[in-house]
């Protein structure tokens, strides 16, 4: 169960950044039982400002009010009808057993002379990004290629890898392709 609400969390703020510039937000409602410069105030605005929760009928959040299971089960279906809807998620392409400590690495196809770019996100609890390099299929201008990401694991775990290729200079532009990497580390 925290795997998956840990997953839902980052895909939710991968999909926050992808869009971020590119939509149009609502003004977010200031609750006035949340003090500015609370520890939690950000959560909550975008919680508020995505609408997977909102305050009760006198304008309030509630903070320390504890969540039942039917309240987390609605927070957790928006999230993934909002991601499912909004960004198109991809299932898990492939799942990679290592050890900790252990180096491993994936390889997406490419062309950077297209203004198109992989970025990556993941846990860096779990994962340390080591390397990343391009290697073109030919001498040629503007020749395809492959983009190598090597990364090393460092605690035990599952945790996932989430690849998006875009041009980042396009905001209104969604990405083309989506790749998710299971990585369970031993």
């Amino acid at each position: 169960m925290k795997t998956l609400i840990f997953s839902l969390m980052v895909v939710a703020l991968l999909g926050m950044h992808i869009v971020q510039a590119a939509q149009t937000q609502t003004q977010t409602q200031n609750f006035e039982d949340i003090p500015q410069g609370a520890w939690y105030e950000e959560a909550v605005q975008f919680m508020h400002q995505w609408e997977f929760m909102t305050g009760d009928t006198n304008g309030n959040f509630d903070p320390h009010r504890s969540v039942n299971r039917a309240e987390l089960a609605m927070v957790m279906y928006r999230f993934y009808y909002h991601l499912e809807n909004q960004f198109q998620l991809s299932p898990v392409v492939g799942t990679m057993d290592v050890d900790k400590n252990e180096t491993f690495t994936i390889t997406l196809d490419a062309n950077p002379s297209t203004g198109y770019e992989w970025q990556v996100n993941f846990d860096e609890d779990y994962l340390d990004l080591t390397d990343r390099d391009f290697e073109a299929d030919s001498e040629l201008l503007g020749s395809s290629g492959e983009e190598t990401f090597q990364f090393k694991a460092l605690e035990s775990g599952t945790t996932y890898i989430y690849f998006i290729y875009l041009r980042p200079f396009e905001e209104d532009e969604a990405p083309i392709e989506k790749q998710i990497y299971k990585i369970r580390i031993s």
